[in-house]
């Protein structure tokens, strides 16, 4: 089997696993290797890549050289073992339709056509908060829009401190697999705008202010349909746990705050073109992002389709598990929920809409829904929520609703 067939480069815990020797002459001189017919072991002896890593150490160029080799020779596994730490933006993505005038969000590392990322052993890639500005606005990984619509595989490890995990605004998300990774203490675990029959499976969300955010693009002034501020059809979410530690608190207000000024841009309505108050893309108003488990917004009416949640549980924030401004035929088969609806999760204390007001809201608002825009739900189960109501499905299975605090109990059709 040939390299480019192959294709493997390793980051162990303790250095670069690969055949090129402008990637190895960075390390130190005299590491132990051992080598199979197309695999290089580096030793464990190069403690650069390890704890010391907190202490000012930044991976962002390794980690990027070793994913451009294995990208030049026709992709390959990046394995990474042990932690790594990276505090420095490689590039910047676009989050508007001109790139040159749109507001960005800088990334670390650049994913790249044909490169699959394995974390083992413990692998993940850590925000160096020493060595990170405390004003940038950092995404752990990043897809250009030249990379166009290629598969992205993620799987294993955690991803942590980031300002968003995972991010691509540039371009569709086509047959993307990400699995078994654990996001965390991220304000945004997963952002994009168009995903295309991609799969999200055992994903731990935990200690986000958001968990998936997709769509809610404003791209220009228009005010039509269309597909261009992103959407969702025909993807799979198995098996998401979001245990977001989320309060509508100061600090939900600002990342909320930064999503509407960056990306959705409330302030654009007033420039639109078209009838009125009315149309497609003031249809749906922005109603924040922090606290939701999964949010899926329609900055230009278009529907999300046909996505499928198999098993979703979301705790302790103030908004919804799932909420999807334009839905059809998506469908879910077991929701758990807990803790939602209140502005302290905690304590449970300040139920919004009688206590507290979510600004996007309004004075006496309840969350509205823990469920909207799937179409059917097998199950779900509710502990200690407060909503208007349990959801807007027009079929709902068993469900489990005696801890819950309701306006209404049934399903509004």
């Amino acid at each position: 089997m040939t390299d480019t067939r192959r294709g493997f480069l390793t980051i162990a815990g303790a250095g670069l696993l690969g055949q090129s020797q402008p990637l190895l002459s960075k390390f130190p001189a005299g590491e132990r290797r051992r080598e199979s017919n197309d695999v290089t072991f580096l030793g464990e002896g190069d403690a650069r890549h390890g704890p010391q890593g907190w202490q000012g150490r930044d991976d962002t160029k390794y980690l990027n050289e070793a994913i451009s080799q294995l990208a030049a020779r026709g992709g390959g596994d990046l394995v990474i073992r042990k932690r790594h730490f990276v505090s420095s933006a490689v590039g910047k993505l676009s989050l508007g339709l001109d790139s040159i005038t749109a507001p960005s969000l800088e990334y670390a590392i650049r994913l790249r056509p044909g490169v699959r990322i394995i974390f083992e052993g413990g692998g993940g890639i850590y925000s160096n908060e020493s060595t990170t500005s405390s004003k940038m606005k950092l995404a752990c990984f990043g897809i250009e829009k030249s990379d166009g619509q290629f598969p992205v595989r993620i799987s294993g490890g955690t991803v942590s401190g980031f300002f968003v995990g995972i991010a691509f605004t540039e371009t569709t998300a086509v047959n993307w697999l990400i699995s078994d990774l654990t996001i965390t203490a991220c304000s945004i675990g997963i952002l994009g705008r168009t995903f295309e029959q991609c799969s999200f499976r055992d994903i731990y969300l935990l200690q986000c202010c958001a968990g998936i955010v997709i769509g809610g693009f404003y791209r220009y002034s228009l005010n039509e349909y269309s597909e261009t501020g992103g959407f969702a059809d025909k993807c799979l979410f198995s098996n998401i746990r979001s245990v977001l530690d989320c309060n509508l608190d100061s600090r939900a207000e600002v990342i909320d705050k930064w999503f509407d000024d960056n990306v959705f841009m409330t302030i654009k309505n007033t420039n639109l073109s078209g009838p009125g108050n009315s149309g497609p893309a003031r249809s749906f108003p922005y109603t924040g992002i922090c606290g939701y488990g999964i949010r899926m917004m329609s900055r230009y009416a278009r529907p999300n389709n046909s996505n499928v949640f198999d098993i979703l549980s979301h705790a302790n924030g103030p908004r919804s598990a799932i909420h999807i401004d334009a839905g059809r035929g998506n469908s879910a088969q077991s929701i758990y929920t807990e803790n939602l609806g209140y502005a302290d999760w905690k304590r449970r204390s300040f139920p919004i809409g009688l206590e507290k007001t979510d600004p996007y809201l309004g004075v006496g608002k309840r969350m509205p829904f823990l469920v909207k825009g799937v179409s059917s739900i097998a199950s779900i189960n509710a502990q200690h929520c407060f909503a208007e109501r349990v959801t807007d499905s027009a079929w709902l299975g068993s469900a489990d609703l005696s801890s819950s605090r309701f306006a209404q109990n049934s399903v509004a059709r």
